[in-house]
């Protein structure tokens, strides 16, 4: 199906670096979202690996209807593995459905009976892939960290760039 393909990456395994293009009519509105919606708020959600909380919150936001992205802080995708030492660690850009069989394959059981199965099959189903904040110069309104220290490296990923809108970052 077309949404299989859009979920598809050109080579299964890679990451891909950037997942954003700007709306056809040159807004800085993600571009899936629908015309009404054009000019909403736009929200980001944040946490460290994108996978959990910023994906849950993602989810919710949007099912209410409203513009939202997501993103992580960290420098890879980290993610429980069989022990505190052997964690599973991803770019940021490899696909949610790649990280999925990747579990699936290593240990179909441990990754089914902790949950990361299925909070893979809900991230696939909200986005493509991971995406790192201090990537990603899209536009929003309203920046949702969920720890502080999330908080304390978006403000200064903010604070860094150069101030196009003159808004100021708090």
């Amino acid at each position: 199906s077309d949404e299989d393909a859009a979920r598809r990456p050109p080579n299964e395994g890679e990451p891909i670096t950037s997942t954003s293009e700007p709306a056809e009519d040159g807004s800085d509105q993600q571009p899936d979202a629908p015309p009404e919606l054009r000019g909403a708020t736009r929200f980001a959600m944040v946490c460290a690996s994108n996978m959990n909380r910023s994906m849950e919150a993602h989810h919710v936001v949007r099912q209410a209807g409203l513009v939202c992205s997501s993103y992580g802080i960290g420098n890879h995708v980290k993610l429980p593995g069989p022990s505190q030492r052997e964690p599973n660690v991803y770019d940021f850009g490899t696909p949610y459905a790649h990280i999925r069989a990747d579990l699936r394959k290593k240990d179909a059981a441990l990754y089914t009976r902790n949950g990361l199965l299925k909070m893979l099959d809900r991230n696939v189903k909200v986005k493509r892939v991971p995406e790192r904040f201090q990537e990603s110069f899209a536009q929003h309104d309203v920046i949702v960290c969920f720890e502080q220290r999330v908080f304390d490296i978006c403000v200064e990923t903010l604070n860094a760039r150069e101030n196009e809108s003159m808004e100021s970052v708090l």
